[in-house]
């Protein structure tokens, strides 16, 4: 069901690009917050040591 998901033809990403654009940018987003998470995961782990 995941796959589904992650996994958009070629063709419809052709017609339809917004959608693609979107879905590309909330992947940006979701990389850059978890990036966030493990920098602040860092940042504690030194402060409690």
């Amino acid at each position: 069901m995941e796959n589904q998901i992650m996994v958009i033809p070629l063709e419809w990403a052709a017609i339809h690009p917004e959608p693609l654009l979107a879905y590309l940018y909330v992947y940006v987003l979701l990389q850059f917050v978890l990036l966030s998470a493990a920098e602040l995961q860092l940042i504690w782990l030194q402060l409690t040591v």
